[in-house]
């Protein structure tokens, strides 16, 4: 079910480019850049009503595609899809726009007229948190936006008769759980460098203000917020984990299947332990704030949950499962011998995306801002036009967070086809030997 809502999701996200791209890219800059082309509103406007019809179109038909049951699922279902084109949408547009938004004062201002001066270092200051807010603000409201309105899709479709077979098929994708285990390694990871490089950089804004008179005030320098972003996209991961675990549990039907499940519940086990010991190595203090060390007692609490999911569900049923006719091969390759290609190929896809996903929102986004306009233009002394910045920094949010996506898979693609290939051949070898003993 999740990955035909995925699949939508990503369609939708591709419609939601090409309808953003003239507000976002065509209008929105053109009021801050001189020699860009100032757009027309009413077309905005109805460019930006497309993209809201779409999100809930697509809501309601990854809804009625994945043959949801109940009005939960429908809705479920839908705020996935929404979720999923909106962080496209995000990804191919709107940091993009959030970075060129946030840096009007320095793409309106000449460069000599700001730098080695105490105005100018203020305008740095002030310029570098709104990139980092603003940023985030984006991520937040799109998703956001895409979610609730994937959400209404979703509600809005009539859920399939009870009667009719169950939704669930093992011979699918299982994507709810492989995404989740690939989330909570990649979310952790996320916090643990957004804690590095923002703590950093809060360090050398506060050094730079106070050298130059400048009052540090908690607005102007309140770059916290991609590390709450990282901390809030781990909780969020941890708990898809706790919550799909024991469903995949109760439909494993084979040894090799449950030993996949028990290593999920391994990681989410693991996770906070992960969290703490990172953000300890990094700042130590950052347990104290309540944003990380409450998140982190909810995750301990979540892996004591799925501690005793392994020891009342998984484990009893596994040791009732009957042993797999090749034990060695059920060791080295578990049930990889027998996925289908195409079923492979989607979960790399899924698994890439999520992979890139956290660091896309919390981290690369806003180092791509910083380091494009303000930093560029006012520390390096950029001579390139304002126009120039601009298009820039949309190609390369553009080619970092859907490059990334898009490499990710690739690699996971390749590696798993490979694994798969060498998992058949093993199982091939098993048999003929079978054959010459009997």
């Amino acid at each position: 079910m999740t990955t035909r809502a995925g699949i939508l999701g990503v369609g939708t996200g591709g419609m939601l480019l090409v309808a953003l791209f003239y507000p976002l890219y065509l209008k929105l800059p053109g009021q801050y850049v001189r020699g860009w082309p100032p757009g027309s509103v009413l077309i905005s406007a109805g460019a930006v009503a497309t993209a809201l019809v779409l999100t809930v179109l697509g809501g309601w038909w990854a809804a009625r595609w994945s043959n949801a049951v109940s009005g939960i699922q429908c809705v479920g279902l839908g705020a996935l899809a929404g979720g999923v084109a909106a962080f496209l949408a995000f990804c191919g547009l709107g940091a993009a726009a959030a970075g060129t938004l946030s840096s009007s004062v320095v793409l309106q201002s000449e460069p000599a007229l700001v730098q080695n001066t105490v105005a100018g270092k203020a305008v740095f200051l002030e310029t570098v948190s709104r990139n980092v807010i603003w940023t985030q603000l984006m991520f937040w409201g799109m998703m956001s936006a895409g979610i609730l309105l994937g959400a209404v899709g979703g509600r809005l479709n009539t859920p399939r008769s009870i009667s009719s077979p169950s939704p669930y098929n093992t011979a699918h994708p299982q994507m709810a759980l492989n995404v989740s285990i690939t989330a909570v390694p990649a979310t952790v990871l996320t916090v643990i460098v957004a804690a590095t490089l923002f703590l950093r950089l809060s360090d050398v804004l506060q050094k730079m203000a106070a050298a130059h008179g400048i009052p540090p005030a908690s607005a102007l320098l309140n770059i916290q917020w991609p590390l709450t972003t990282a901390v809030l996209l781990y909780l969020a991961a941890h708990a898809a984990l706790t919550l799909v675990t024991p469903h995949e549990a109760r439909q494993a039907r084979h040894r090799c299947g449950m030993d996949e499940v028990k290593m999920a519940a391994y990681v989410g086990i693991a996770a906070p332990f992960a969290l703490g010991a990172g953000v300890l190595l990094v700042h130590a203090p950052l347990m104290l704030r309540p944003a990380v060390g409450g998140s982190w007692l909810i995750s301990l609490g979540m892996s004591a949950r799925l501690i005793w999911v392994l020891r009342t569900l998984i484990l009893p049923k596994r040791a009732q499962l009957p042993a797999p006719p090749d034990m060695r091969q059920a060791i080295f390759f578990g049930s990889i011998a027998n996925s289908r290609r195409h079923h492979l190929l989607l979960l790399c896809a899924g698994c890439g995306l999520m992979m890139v996903f956290p660091m896309t929102a919390a981290v690369v986004s806003v180092a791509l801002n910083l380091w494009l306009i303000p930093i560029q233009r006012l520390v390096l002394n950029s001579p390139e036009p304002a126009t120039k910045l601009v298009q820039q920094v949309y190609q390369a949010q553009a080619a970092a967070n859907l490059g990334s996506s898009v490499g990710a898979g690739a690699i996971l693609a390749g590696l798993y086809l490979g694994y798969a290939a060498l998992g058949r051949w093993f199982q091939r070898l098993g048999q003929s030997a079978v054959r010459h003993q009997s």
